[in-house]
């Protein structure tokens, strides 16, 4: 469609609604649909944030930057904010998922070449990455063939975040929850590079000692430490040999790494921006309903509230959608990867091997994390969208006409069906699977420790 340089769009321009190209301001208005002229004036410009708050870009910035990372552009003044980009980019994109599903056959090989040589504890070892390799080839795909329905999340929430910010009672509890969001981010981030930074130093200790303790200059090296574990097309038998093997798993590791925090991101910042706007939804109908407004403002704003809550409803399925793969596959594979990585790091410990017992012990340690981190959100915005109803019931409803008392019913029915996150509606993300997760892990750790 082609631009416009009317006065409306125009105003609609300065509060960085650009994705949105519009051919007239009839098309403009129809477009917003709810969104008035005289509304306009009550919006407040993106480079503004109320009290010191987080803007939109702000408060997304970490996980559009790590998309960049990934190959993925994010730019605010197009019409697609999320997109590939130029050859080198798109290479990197689809570079780490072409070599990380090549890497699953020789890993499967390894496995299977550790069974029959009897040494389950390597096979073991070689199952724990196959199993975290897969749950961060999962992420990195499922965002990259999603972008237009994240660049669709994004933008719906930040409309209504643009309609409808928080009055100075609520500001700073609204604030104070996306500042913790945004430092549980900066703290997977963090998990992220040191766990990159442990699986690169993980070979230096033996290669190192080889150094150290060699007898003659003639003397070979030993190159049996790698970073990841899978059947190798080439013969480790050369410095340069095994610096290619080294420079490809850092490569990957690199690239699991930011699949990895990337997508848990943009899963944590989309569900806790839509619960703080629940929580504005909430504070708005309290103040609507307990003060004093005539029957016509009643009418209008009681309608607004409406289509603000079925339209956080929606944002809310379109999350579903996006992350609900995601979280089936965390599940899955994270709680297997749980089992044999306990029982791996106590055969580690058993066998002296205390560095490699460590790497591993962190390996568990984020796997167990990245379970937590899910339940964590995703059960904040099923108590959010619950809370609607709760807030509505306890109003002074009584005093309000009774011809409203039948939408005020149709509310509090739909929130006490609060939504909920799933695997591919298989289960429900919670604190009561994180506790399955857990006893699960365990009765298969007893068993492979009975096995053993």
């Amino acid at each position: 469609m082609r631009p416009t340089n009317c006065g409306y769009c125009s105003r609609l321009r300065n509060y960085a609604l650009t994705p949105v190209q519009l051919g007239s301001q009839a098309e403009c208005q129809n477009m917003t649909g709810i969104i008035m002229d005289n509304d306009v004036d009550h919006i407040r410009p993106l480079n503004q944030s109320p009290s010191g708050g987080i803007p939109v870009e702000e408060y997304f910035n970490l996980s559009f930057k790590a998309l960049s990372i990934m190959g993925l552009r994010v730019n605010f003044e197009n019409k697609n904010i999320v997109e590939v980009v130029k050859i080198t980019k798109t290479m990197r994109l689809y570079l780490g998922f072409v070599m990380g599903i090549i890497l699953v056959g020789p890993e499967v090989l390894f496995i299977v070449n550790s069974v029959e040589a009897g040494d389950s504890f390597m096979a073991i070892q070689a199952l724990t990455h196959l199993f975290s390799n897969l749950v961060c080839l999962i992420k990195g795909i499922r965002i990259a063939a999603l972008t237009s329905k994240v660049e669709n999340v994004y933008e719906r929430i930040k409309m209504n975040w643009l309609r409808n910010n928080p009055g100075d009672e609520i500001r700073e509890e609204v604030l104070r929850s996306a500042g913790k969001t945004v430092k549980a981010c900066n703290t997977v981030k963090g998990i992220a590079i040191f766990t990159v930074i442990s699986f690169a130093l993980l070979p230096l200790p033996e290669i190192c000692g080889q150094l150290v303790n060699r007898e003659s200059i003639n003397s070979s090296f030993e190159f049996s430490q790698r970073i990841l574990l899978y059947r190798s097309p080439i013969e480790v038998n050369k410095p340069l040999n095994y610096l290619l093997i080294y420079i490809y798993d850092m490569y990957l590791i690199s690239m699991y790494a930011t699949y990895w925090f990337t997508c848990d991101s943009l899963f944590a910042q989309m569900t806790s921006h839509v619960s703080m706007q629940f929580k504005v939804l909430k504070h708005d109908v309290g103040a609507l309903m307990n003060g004093r407004v005539s029957k016509e403002q009643l009418k209008n704003n009681f309608k607004n509230i409406v289509e603000r809550h079925r339209e956080l409803l929606s944002i809310c399925e379109l999350i579903e959608n996006i992350f609900s793969p995601v979280l089936l596959g965390v599940v899955l594979f994270s709680s297997m990867a749980i089992c044999v990585n306990v029982f791996e790091l106590s055969e580690m410990i058993a066998q002296g091997k205390y560095i490699e017992a460590a790497t591993n012990a962190s390996l568990n340690m984020v796997t167990l994390f990245q379970i937590i981190f899910y339940c964590f959100f995703a059960e904040n915005l099923a108590d959010a969208t619950s809370e609607i109803g709760n807030a509505l019931y306890n109003c002074n409803w009584i005093e309000k006409d009774p011809k409203y008392g039948c939408y005020f019913q149709m509310i509090i029915i739909q929130s006490q069906r609060p939504f909920q996150c799933t695997g591919m509606g298989f289960f429900i993300m919670d604190y009561p699977r994180l506790r399955l997760v857990l006893n699960t892990a365990v009765s298969y750790y007893m068993l492979l420790r009975t096995l053993n």
